[in-house]
């Protein structure tokens, strides 16, 4: 079909080349963000299973045995600008040297002690006859490992040991408390912490979200005040975390200052249990960080759920109506049930959010150096031996795993960064732990509404 002298033809072949284009376009958009994301977890797998800067001490031999035999000249070799570590005699630990000779080296006298600082030393090197005269004297500047000038009478530095062999994301790592020694730190109060952190957060957030979700779209009215609240949730929703760690600092950390923390404290004494004692006001403690990341988590949590709701025909609840059900009967054995997935999916993106959160518990003054659990609990049997800990745990004091891995990144020492990668594969597991339990019971759930 020809119109206007072929240009439909041309209009149309012109819109399908645009919209091929497009596509493509949006192809290699996705193809970059998974490009992006995968380069991100290779660092991060890399660096957390690389051995590490390792230190100690590390033979020090000649790089050819040619020029050291009994018959060659004796050579002085002066070292200075020493970096990475320090030369020292085998019969003097500790005693730095900076000249020594080529005997010393054929006899195995000579070692360098490496700090951890760098991968290989560097090192000012002058090489001369025992006689010293500037006529046999040739210098270089910064030798190392891995630089060595084309002359074999320099002498190697060994490489030291290797802290972790087979990585840092270790059955240790994920037992063992916190340390300022990289070798051995490990993440076990602060997944823990973690753990208690997010189920106390949960606990407060899902039903207080859902259940203002289920008024403000099921039985209030659109007034001002419902929609001027409407207004204010979506506008927390955006509102960044550090502010919310503020908010919780002065209402659940210093319960604005209206008590005195070192007279004022509430026994509480349960049956079968010892009193325990709860300080006023509650400080950096369990129950303050959870208090902040259930108000972080509670915007997305009542609009995910709100826009659940939305998503249930009419017809569900004219029918349940209908059949002479109730509006709270409607409500909780057909509406609910049937949003369900969809409020899941709320908590889960909630949820998320709050695990990953550093900002508002550095605000709350959350420890990132502790050797103990919240409760300090230390296994099931403690727990059955001492059920009162339990109810000790929410306030006391505890890390959580964004926090550690601040706190390592952080750190000058060598290693620390190994150790923050293995870190963060623990917080991405616990994570994806954490989501596939809630997909699971959402995809359950789905499975018997249909």
């Amino acid at each position: 079909m020809s119109l206007r002298n072929d240009s439909y033809e041309r209009l149309l072949n012109r819109r399908h080349t645009v919209g091929f284009m497009f596509e493509w376009l949006c192809r290699l958009a996705t193809l970059a963000a998974l490009s992006f994301l995968l380069v991100l977890i290779g660092s991060i797998l890399v660096t957390a299973f690389s051995p590490g800067r390792g230190k100690g001490l590390a033979p020090v031999t000649p790089q050819t045995k040619a020029p050291f035999t009994e018959s060659a000249p004796e050579l002085v070799f002066k070292v200075s600008n020493v970096s990475g570590g320090a030369f020292e005699l085998k019969d003097r630990p500790g005693h730095r040297v900076t000249a020594f000779t080529s005997s010393d080296l054929r006899n195995g006298v000579v070692q360098f002690n490496h700090d951890g600082r760098r991968a290989a030393p560097a090192y000012d090197l002058k090489i001369s006859t025992a006689s010293d005269s500037d006529t046999d004297s040739v210098a270089y500047t910064k030798v190392g490992t891995g630089n060595f000038p084309d002359d074999p009478r320099v002498p190697v530095v060994g490489p030291p040991r290797s802290p972790k062999p087979w990585g840092w994301l270790t059955w240790k790592f994920l037992t063992s408390g916190n340390s300022y020694e990289p070798t051995e730190a490990g993440i076990m109060v602060g997944l823990w912490g973690s753990i208690w952190l997010i189920f106390l957060t949960a606990c407060m957030a899902v039903p207080v979200g859902v259940g203002a979700a289920v008024y403000l779209e099921e039985y209030a009215k659109p007034t001002i005040l419902t929609r001027f609240i409407q207004l204010n949730i979506s506008n927390l929703a955006g509102v960044p975390s550090i502010v919310y760690g503020i908010l919780g600092f002065t209402v659940f950390s210093r319960m604005f200052g209206i008590f005195d923390k070192q007279a004022t404290y509430v026994s509480l004494k349960l049956p079968g249990m010892s009193s325990i004692d709860i300080t006023l006001p509650l400080g950096p403690v369990l129950l303050s960080g959870a208090c902040t990341l259930a108000l972080l988590s509670l915007p997305v949590v009542i609009i995910t759920s709100q826009e659940a709701l939305r998503a249930i025909p009419a017809s569900l609840r004219h029918a349940a109506y209908a059949l002479g059900a109730t509006k709270w009967q409607t409500m909780w054995h057909q509406v609910l049930p049937a949003a369900l997935p969809g409020i899941l999916t709320g908590v889960i993106l909630s949820l998320s959010r709050a695990i990953g959160e550093a900002a508002p518990l550095a605000v709350i003054g959350v420890a990132a150096q502790l050797s103990y659990a919240p409760g300090r609990i230390t296994g099931l049997g403690d727990v059955l031996q001492h059920p009162d800990k339990l109810i000790r745990a929410p306030f006391d004091r505890f890390t959580a795993l964004p926090i550690q891995v601040y706190s390592w990144v952080n750190e000058a020492a060598p290693n620390f960064e190994h150790v923050a990668a293995a870190g963060i594969l623990v917080l991405l597991a616990t994570l994806l732990s954490m989501n596939g339990i809630a997909i699971f019971v959402r995809q359950r759930y789905q499975r018997k509404i249909q």
